[in-house]
């Protein structure tokens, strides 16, 4: 019997993997789990290109077809656990997939630095965070109805690509002339593209946080 392997999280990476055993000539089963609806999608445009047109059909990464005709099946779920002795994944509705290989290929999650209250805010999406497809389109609504737009954190293009985009998508000033502001470490001089916006430190007892929490990362390692 040929071997199945077993690729936890479709995000880019994990549809990569699935692709390059097709294109080596890999024979067996090929399985690839994701916990969210619809085709495997590009993450970068979800704060650039879909920001600007909200148009999810440009951010998959092949067409339905593309699955079927390599034979790469998909499975909706998330992986609670993995039995290596018995060399099976376990879904959060019980079911379980063997599997002879098994890659994991989640990615990464959003950090959220250690302010009071943020984390409570994130969870209550008062605060909205940007990972997938549906964060993008809540956080586009919500933009979209006005008011001022926070982007705590990344480095200044990133974060100013974000502020940009929620500049264009809001209606209503904020602070000091512009529409959006940048939250970060650094007090840092833009590039000229984002010089509209405004990069403010956090409190200096926050960056003491953060900096304490980063120290005892780094000794747990």
């Amino acid at each position: 019997m040929a071997d199945r392997v077993v690729i936890v999280g479709a995000g880019q990476g994990g549809f990569q993997a699935a692709a390059s055993l097709r294109q080596e000539g890999f024979s067996g089963r090929v399985t690839l789990v994701g916990d969210e609806p619809g085709l495997p999608y590009q993450r970068p445009p979800l704060s650039k290109a879909y920001m600007k047109d909200g148009d999810p059909k440009r951010l998959a990464l092949r067409a339905e077809a593309f699955f079927a005709d390599a034979g790469i099946e998909r499975v909706k779920g998330r992986v609670v656990a993995i039995d290596r002795a018995a060399r099976r994944v376990v879904l959060g509705d019980g079911e379980a997939l063997a599997y002879d290989h098994l890659i994991l290929a989640t990615g990464a999650r959003n950090a959220v630095p250690p302010v009071a209250g943020l984390a409570e805010a994130v969870e209550s999406r008062a605060v909205a965070g940007l990972r997938t497809l549906a964060d993008a389109a809540f956080l586009r609504e919500r933009i979209a109805a006005g008011g001022r737009a926070v982007v705590i954190g990344g480095a200044a293009a990133r974060g100013g690509r974000r502020a940009g985009n929620a500049a264009r998508l809001t209606r209503e000033p904020c602070a000091g002339g512009g529409r959006a502001a940048i939250v970060g470490r650094h007090s840092i001089q833009l590039p000229r593209p984002l010089r509209p916006f405004r990069c403010r430190r956090l409190p200096p007892a926050c960056m003491a946080s953060i900096s304490s929490t980063r120290r005892s990362s780094s000794a747990r390692r």
